[in-house]
């Protein structure tokens, strides 16, 4: 969807291993910091400078590299409004 073409295995596999290991390991970390009261915060911080940083590369790559899709934009809006609102949550405890 996002125009990649990985027609080698290695580069699928290595795009799947560096950016689904991070996401999966980001995720395992954020649920185990909220497993507890005192870890709440800890993983909402974690969780809005991770999607407040994704969405803004992605608006600024679009800038700098002209790659307007729609894709990137949808993905931008979602991370950069989740992360607005968990900003939210953040200042309300």
């Amino acid at each position: 969807m996002s125009g990649q073409l990985l027609d080698v295995p290695a580069a699928l596999t290595d795009v799947r291993a560096t950016y689904g290991g991070m996401q999966i390991g980001l995720g395992a970390y954020v649920l185990w910091l909220a497993w507890s009261v005192s870890g709440m915060r800890q993983a909402l911080c974690l969780l809005v400078i991770m999607l407040g940083c994704v969405g803004s590369v992605r608006l600024v790559g679009a800038v700098f590299d002209g790659g307007v899709q729609a894709l990137n934009f949808a993905a931008a809006g979602f991370e950069l409004v989740a992360a607005l609102l968990l900003w939210r949550v953040l200042r309300l405890q």
